[in-house]
């Protein structure tokens, strides 16, 4: 997260990252395309046949190490499924190569592995024990037991009445330290709070780690329920203050504290890292028109709006409480009649495929609209849950943000502030910084992994001076 909010177009960019945990391995890099005019995922495959494990990567995406089940490996061939990708592999081994067919809802794709090297970036800001503070691995239940939650929590030693902060990571499934290309932001943020005597509980998303729950059918409300559980196990702590109790939301994360914090006077104040500040659909669109722009630059302004307007009618459909195959029947009657006045580029990049003379779809992409996550996120308006929010909240972004975009966001959360006439929010721009709060050139996902930086210090620093001032007594 969760799921990563950055475009719908993600459903079309398939990439593969396959790890083994061994002592040899052998590795292979493959490009997959998906269509004329798509920009090529680069896919790196990586197996040690001794051990016979193996897990998943997305490249480019900030999912790491997926895991694989009924995977095969011999001497002439492979094949391996991915069940969180509802994806499976087979090829067979010649030439030192891995040739094959990569199948995905619905999708049947060739794809060729050949031999490669590893990229290997460092990573310096992690902290290393000893630490200076104290440290426990920690689990804790819902109220009905029916959820076990995995945590660190790290709090200065021989101190009382500090702050203690829960971070909430972003869309899709995380670990507690927000793990994403080999960075763990969460264990930086959690090290400097922890140095400067806040307490910080970081858990592991449901169904990562050591943390249980159903993700298939869960939203953001969900969520937020989970983090309610945490604030519930740190009540239950006599060395935590209760009066001095926060969030910290990146992404969706921000979207989860608003939730959390609803008409909650244990809350005493949120923080959010790059959340969004307007409605879901407003969202959803900012990040298609930027990812097709991306992948089909000789797209004209006029055709990307004619785009843009289908997305529209699709996002809109999506959120109406409707049943599922009503929505599919919705979706495919608006797409045949957008179909009439598109030309080609336009058709192949709105879903359609020329088959004999004709010109046809598919209802399956559809299904991404229609997750339970998807519609809520899609219909998910912050104006109308802050209504319901008492505490200080701080707004932090990066100006180079492409994921949740900077301007569109932060002057959401201004227009709303303004129009609720609250008074304790305060907001801070960093130019140079993308969604994960590194210094950087583009601001693009994929460049994420190349940077060695994981969090700005300086935007820790900002945080911990807020957080003592806000629950200074």
């Amino acid at each position: 997260m969760k799921r990563i909010l950055l475009s719908l177009l993600i459903v079309f960019l398939l990439t593969l990252h396959c790890i083994a945990q061994q002592s040899e391995e052998l590795f292979w890099k493959g490009v997959y395309v998906y269509q004329e005019d798509v920009a090529p995922q680069i896919i790196e495959l990586t197996i040690n046949e001794s051990a016979n494990k193996a897990s998943l990567s997305i490249v480019g995406a900030p999912v790491e190490e997926l895991p694989l089940r009924m995977y095969h490996f011999s001497t002439d061939s492979v094949y391996f499924s991915v069940p969180v990708l509802n994806a499976t592999f087979k090829g067979k081994r010649k030439d030192g190569n891995v040739i094959g067919t990569w199948l995905q809802a619905g999708f049947n794709t060739p794809l060729t592995f050949t031999p490669s090297k590893k990229e290997v970036f460092t990573r310096p800001q992690p902290p290393k024990p000893p630490y200076p503070y104290k440290e426990e691995n920690v689990i804790y239940y819902n109220q009905d037991k029916s959820i076990q939650y995995g945590a660190t929590l790290t709090y200065p030693k021989d101190m009382t009445a500090f702050a203690t902060v829960i971070l909430i990571t972003g869309s899709g499934q995380q670990d507690r330290d927000e793990t994403i290309f080999k960075h763990k932001p969460f264990h930086v943020i959690a090290d400097q709070f922890s140095r400067n005597d806040i307490a910080v509980l970081r858990v592991d998303d449901r169904c990562v780690g050591q943390t249980t729950g159903d993700v298939q059918n869960a939203t953001s409300e969900d969520f937020s329920k989970d983090v309610l559980a945490g604030v519930q196990y740190l009540k239950q702590r006599k060395d935590i203050d209760l009066q001095k109790i926060g969030l910290v939301g990146h992404s969706e994360g921000c979207n989860i504290a608003l939730l959390a914090a609803r008409k909650n006077s244990d809350i005493a104040f949120i923080i959010s890292l790059g959340g969004p500040g307007v409605a879901g659909t407003e969202i959803a669109i900012s990040q298609y028109k930027h990812e097709i722009k991306k992948a089909y630059p000789q797209l004209s302004p006029q055709n990307l709006e004619k785009l843009v307007k289908l997305q529209h009618q699709l996002f809109n459909i999506a959120i109406k409480p409707t049943d599922k195959d009503t929505a599919v029947r919705e979706m495919l009657r608006a797409k045949d009649m957008w179909r009439n006045s598109q030309d080609s580029l336009t058709s192949v990049i709105g879903g359609f495929t020329y088959k004999m003379d004709m010109w046809v779809q598919s209802s399956t992409h559809l299904n991404h609209y229609l997750t339970p996550w998807m519609r809520y996120a899609l219909a998910f308006r912050p104006d109308v849950v802050m209504q319901q929010i008492d505490c200080p909240i701080l707004f932090l972004n990066g100006e180079k943000d492409r994921i949740i975009f900077c301007d569109l966001n932060m002057q959401g959360f201004q227009k709303i502030i303004r129009k609720l006439q609250k008074k304790n929010m305060s907001f801070k721009q960093y130019p140079h910084l993308n969604h994960f709060f590194q210094h950087c050139q583009t601001g693009e996902l994929e460049e994420v992994r190349t940077i060695e930086e994981t969090f700005a210090p300086g935007v820790i620093t900002d945080m911990i001076e807020w957080i003592k001032t806000v629950t200074r007594k």
